[in-house]
């Protein structure tokens, strides 16, 4: 492709989801592809493409989940596959499936959550601390674990695509987050616009090709070493 996000934005033009949420999670997709591989070196430390996208809209206002639903759909179509978190579960078990990574040269990983309130449910406060503290990529990450036990993740990444609502954010990100960092680390796009389109948008072929040749173009970024 010529320009992979007029195409990306050629390819959900039709989709009720803003604009913004499209865009913003064309970002995270490349970043997905690229993982930790692609970087850029400034003098004291190297600045990784990894972004914690969180989409902000009230209920039933800007279709966050389905901008990104087309964004991962397209993510895991490509070879080779990428690594995918489970947007429900804990930081415990977040640091246990990067951990596990056979790969050794990175331990890339992208998390799609559409209610980052079932990622946060167990324990709020444990993973905001882990996800401020994973953000940099740091090599040899380190965690002792209840039992004892060290866990190591040699170089880690995370890459997130979130969304909620104004009023989960404000009654559940309080002081810790902020005073913590991890707001700070956060991109946070913002729509609060009913845009009715057409409501049943099927596929045409022209479509087919076009989201083909995104796939593609995708596969060859994943294949960067």
């Amino acid at each position: 492709l010529e320009d992979w996000f007029k195409s990306y934005g050629e390819y959900t033009k039709d989709n009720e989801a803003a604009e913004v949420f499209h865009l913003w999670t064309a970002l995270g997709v490349i970043a997905g592809a690229a993982q930790r591989k692609v970087f850029m070196q400034s003098k004291h430390f190297p600045v990784h493409t990894n972004m914690y996208l969180l989409f902000v809209s009230p209920p039933g206002r800007g279709k966050k989940t389905t901008a990104m639903r087309i964004g991962k759909n397209i993510l895991g179509a490509i070879e080779p596959k990428v690594n995918f978190a489970s947007e429900s579960g804990s930081a415990e078990a977040l640091v246990k499936a990067m951990s596990d990574i056979s790969n050794p040269v990175h331990q890339s990983m992208t998390l799609f959550s559409s209610e980052l309130g079932t990622l946060m449910k167990t324990n709020t406060a444990a993973m905001v601390d882990f996800l401020t503290d994973i953000y940099d990529g740091n090599k040899n990450w380190t965690r002792e674990t209840v039992a004892h036990k060290t866990q190591v993740i040699p170089r880690p990444w995370l890459n997130i695509i979130g969304g909620t609502t104004p009023s989960w954010l404000a009654e559940n990100i309080g002081v810790v987050a902020i005073e913590g960092g991890l707001t700070a680390r956060c991109i946070i796009p913002y729509s609060d616009k009913r845009i009715l389109k057409n409501d049943w948008d099927e596929e045409g072929e022209e479509d087919t090709k076009l989201k083909n040749a995104l796939i593609h173009d995708l596969s060859i970024i994943a294949t960067l070493e």
